[in-house]
């Protein structure tokens, strides 16, 4: 059962990783608001970029 997990989170890993620019693994709740607050002030600290069709 936990290797099929496995496998299936290294597909999904796999097929959408490049869709994200953070991974917060949640297996310790300080350590996780932790990750969230230093991924909000990386992200809110530089540029960001998005397609100009998205904004107009």
């Amino acid at each position: 059962a936990v290797q099929n997990i496995q496998k299936e989170s290294d597909g999904i890993l796999s097929a959408y990783r490049h869709f994200f620019d953070e991974m917060l693994v949640n297996n310790d709740v300080d350590e996780s608001v932790k990750g969230v607050e230093e991924a909000i002030e990386r992200a809110s600290s530089t540029p960001q970029w998005v397609p100009v069709s998205w904004v107009y």
